[in-house]
């Protein structure tokens, strides 16, 4: 399974609460993907 975080505008995945989602995600063996949608 993969699971694909689709953050908003004025951040990315490495802020908020994203990376301890994937941590969790992982946990339960399915593959993490978040892109930087909007690089500064």
């Amino acid at each position: 399974m993969k699971i694909v975080l689709m953050h908003g505008k004025d951040t990315d995945p490495s802020k908020k609460w994203y990376l301890w989602f994937a941590r969790e995600v992982q946990k339960l063996g399915a593959e993490f993907i978040a892109p930087i949608l909007f690089p500064k």
